[in-house]
């Protein structure tokens, strides 16, 4: 497997790891600012940051010029490469 493989692989692993965790966080923090209340204005004393819970008028979808796909892990049902797929190119579970 060559440098860039490797590479790949362990930012992958790195990369999901923060995704799941920021899933995490962002539905906590979702449930939060729904306790709170829209309009609600809030700062923090230590930076002096202020924010606005708000009701978003849509959503930001980042554009990538590649990305991945992979098939499913253990814990889940479906991956967006399917195994068959992955069979076909010759690799085996």
């Amino acid at each position: 497997m060559s440098e860039q493989q490797q590479t790949f692989l362990k930012l992958v692993k790195q990369y999901e790891t923060l995704k799941d965790q920021l899933n995490t966080v962002s539905g906590l923090l979702g449930m939060v600012m729904n306790e709170i209340g829209a309009g609600t204005f809030l700062q923090d004393p230590d930076t002096k940051t202020v924010y606005q819970v708000v009701n978003p008028a849509g959503v930001f979808v980042p554009y990538k010029d590649v990305d991945y796909i992979r098939t499913k892990k253990d814990t889940e049902k479906q991956g967006s490469l399917s195994v068959k797929k992955a069979e076909e190119a010759g690799f085996i579970f």
